[in-house]
């Protein structure tokens, strides 16, 4: 485990070790500690046919499969098992995955709102993994840099400087991709205003956690965080 204990490692040396096959179990149930409680909030949040315990299970197990393979993870753990466990939900329950918000046909009212998620989107896979990481679990998950200095193994002063550039980059970030969106779509690009853009880091709950869990997933997991608080 690189000389550290698995507690004490971040989640990305946790991943490495589970693909390097280096104290593979014990990445593996660390990992497990860190995010399976969320992750069975998330999981009872989208459906009632299955037990959430489940679904986690399998979700771990195909993550943890496409890491020993070599593909991988990128950004907050927690998001991409928010996806595995969306996915093997509507797997088992046969049924139809939802069509991507960019192939439906948007109103005049929904099309500015709809090009703010596709640059919000576009700003933020952009940004370095460690950036995603903090904007994930500050802005999402509601962490204080205390509780997230162990996930991304820094102390908490370290923390707090990381999510102030990340923030800096986003929204730096969005600008550059309103910037180019105007050879697309002048008349909406410039509609959206600065003010939105100083704002962008404080939307990504509504932004991006309903790509990961879907809106359903979404709606459940705000509600839960708010009665639980963070985890």
């Amino acid at each position: 485990m690189r000389n550290t204990t698995a507690e004490a490692s971040s989640d990305a040396d946790l991943v490495a070790s589970v693909r390097e096959g280096d104290d593979d179990a014990a990445a593996r149930a660390e990992l497990w500690r860190r995010h399976a409680a969320a992750g069975r909030a998330m999981a009872g949040s989208i459906t009632d046919q299955h037990e959430p315990e489940d679904l986690v299970s399998e979700a771990f197990t195909r993550i943890f499969a496409l890491i020993r393979r070599g593909e991988g993870l990128e950004g907050a753990f927690r998001s991409w098992l928010y996806e595995s466990i969306r996915h093997v939900s509507t797997e088992w329950s046969g049924e139809i995955a939802p069509q991507p918000l960019d192939t439906l046909q948007l109103s005049e009212e929904s099309t500015l709102a709809a090009l703010d998620r596709s640059l919000t989107v576009t700003a933020f896979r952009t940004l370095p993994t460690r950036w995603q990481e903090a904007l994930w679990y500050t802005e999402i998950e509601q962490l204080t840099p205390r509780q997230l200095a162990p996930i991304l193994g820094m102390d908490a002063a370290n923390v707090s400087e990381l999510t102030l550039r990340a923030r800096e980059g986003l929204r730096q970030g969005w600008m550059r991709a309103q910037i180019a969106s105007v050879r697309e779509d002048y008349e909406h690009a410039w509609a959206l205003s600065a003010e939105v853009a100083r704002q962008v880091g404080s939307r990504l709950t509504q932004v991006l956690l309903p790509l990961s869990a879907g809106i359903a997933g979404s709606v459940g997991y705000t509600a839960w965080l708010q009665r639980n608080g963070p985890s």
